[in-house]
């Protein structure tokens, strides 16, 4: 079951930067999925070159920006959580029963 869907702009405004946060109450499976908008100027076999200098540890520090949540949105955000949390905590309290 999804509850929501949040999207959360970088404070820059680049569309670049960009998260999507999914909330899925499920009630077997309660959790949150986060995508997040990746690069794609370059062909697919240099962007598997670079997955795979980054799994075995090389430099790869060229490809990767960050992210910076906007003061307003924190609000948003810890909401989210505490819905995952509240769920949580009731399916651990119905497994002790």
């Amino acid at each position: 079951m999804l509850d929501g869907v949040e999207y959360y702009s970088c404070v820059c405004g680049s569309p670049d930067h960009t998260l999507r946060f999914i909330l899925d109450l499920d009630p077997e499976w309660p959790t949150i999925y986060t995508e997040i908008m990746m690069s794609h100027y370059q062909p697919w076999y240099k962007r598997v070159w670079i997955g795979i200098k980054y799994m075995f540890g090389m430099d790869t520090s060229d490809h990767f920006g960050c992210w910076e949540i906007k003061h307003e949105d924190a609000d948003k955000m810890i909401n989210m959580l505490t819905k995952l949390k509240n769920v949580n905590k009731i399916n651990k309290e119905k497994l002790n029963e």
